[in-house]
């Protein structure tokens, strides 16, 4: 055995200011919101020329009206009836999404028998 003092070095040796155990602070992630002609510029600059994914992207983005979410009719009905023995009020919770005239009848039901139910529990 020597008498020389041993060494050993550690990943914080090599970052003099680090305390072990330290965590890097977080970043938060960027986001760019592009306008559609902003996008397609990026896409022509950056995309890989022949890269199919960019050119379907280019393509649907020609296209108005592709690709684009549809929107369905939605409707959510929430009704909250008091527990027994507690003095809530009932509650009725109505959202309603892309509705027409064709809806209108299934609300009115809706509302029935939301009514009926709220006062048999009052």
């Amino acid at each position: 055995m020597s008498s020389g003092a041993s060494q050993s070095h550690s990943v914080t040796d090599s970052q003099p200011n680090a305390t072990p155990g330290a965590k890097k602070p977080y970043n938060a992630p960027k986001v760019t919101v592009l306008k559609p002609d902003q996008a397609e510029a990026e896409l022509k600059a950056k995309g890989l020329p022949g890269d199919p994914g960019v050119q379907k992207l280019l393509d649907l983005m020609a296209k108005p009206g592709k690709g684009t979410i549809e929107h369905r009719p939605t409707l959510l009905v929430e009704l909250r009836l008091p527990v027994p023995g507690k003095s809530d009020p009932p509650e009725l919770k109505i959202v309603g999404e892309y509705l027409n005239p064709e809806h209108l009848p299934i609300l009115q039901k809706y509302l029935q028998i939301s009514e009926g139910a709220m006062r048999e529990s009052g």
